[in-house]
């Protein structure tokens, strides 16, 4: 039974697509550095846990200080070449992550509809 158990896990590519996108989802704490719809200097940071939990930060850099929103979120692959992610915030707030590209050094896609390119944050 392990045997057999061995053999269809290295048959599986779509596992192992999964676990590969997966890594590297989660091996990185993700930023982007944008300006806000009122000109405001702002960045949100993602961060993904394998066990389909994620934190958000959205931080608004004002000339008075700085405002800082952060959210908890659950993910997970949305369909099975893992190129959309859906995050819920709570019921009935959710979004969607498509278009996902994901490697050691970017996360791009459309954002609940908007593009966003994402690098690994070094705080």
């Amino acid at each position: 039974m392990i045997l057999l158990a061995g053999l269809s896990s290295c048959v599986d590519d779509n596992a192992s697509w999964r676990e590969e996108r997966t890594y590297l989802l989660c091996n990185q704490v993700w930023v982007d550095y944008y300006v806000d719809d009122y000109g405001i200097d702002s960045e949100q940071i993602l961060e993904f846990d394998p066990r389909g939990y994620g934190w958000e930060t959205i931080i608004h850099y004002y000339r008075g200080g700085t405002e800082i929103k952060e959210y908890e979120f659950l993910w997970e692959w949305e369909n099975d070449r893992y190129t959309s992610i859906y995050i819920e915030y709570g019921r009935y707030d959710y979004l969607y992550f498509d278009n996902v590209s994901v490697t050691h050094t970017r996360l791009r896609g459309y954002f609940d509809g908007i593009w966003v390119e994402f690098q690994p944050y070094f705080p």
